[in-house]
């Protein structure tokens, strides 16, 4: 059932076109070694530490196999536009990425929303920071995805 609560009945038929479309692109994905292995799947500030200035990730709850490029869209999350690109960058200097990456990389940030507030609509304590921010990620996001409009480095 739909809780009317946290998302509109127009916020989740944006939601369920946007993992339509999601579901066709990571269906399309390749199983390649430059693409596909062991991934941390929740990287962001508060799950990695530095030891002699080199990053060194903890927390290995949701680790496992995956896409390299979700690993990306996931740690995209909690990144400024500037820290995207940077990022971008530097993983490009080690790492080949696909041609239409970033059409790849928004549909993987686009699921990791979906999937945060999937585990945050659990606890009632976040309800009402979900429900107020909701529309505006709708906005910024999921609408521009589904226009096909570059959002996550642009």
């Amino acid at each position: 059932m739909l809780n009317l609560e946290l998302i509109t009945t127009e916020e989740f038929a944006c939601v369920e076109e946007s993992a339509q479309k999601i579901s066709s692109v990571i269906e399309s994905q390749k199983l390649l070694q430059n693409s596909w292995g062991i991934i941390h799947s929740d990287l962001h500030e508060s799950n990695y530490v530095f030891y002699k200035d080199s990053p060194r990730p903890i927390d290995f709850s949701n680790c496992g196999y995956g896409f390299y490029l979700f690993d990306i869209a996931e740690t995209f999350m909690h990144l400024s536009f500037e820290n995207r690109r940077l990022f971008i960058s530097t993983y490009r200097n080690v790492h080949q990425l696909q041609e239409n990456y970033i059409e790849v990389l928004e549909a993987f940030f686009i699921w990791s929303i979906v999937r945060n507030f999937g585990f945050h609509s659990l606890n009632p304590n976040e309800h009402k920071s979900l429900s107020e921010n909701f529309p505006s990620v709708i906005q910024n996001y999921f609408k521009k995805y589904l226009k096909e409009e570059n959002f996550l480095l642009s």
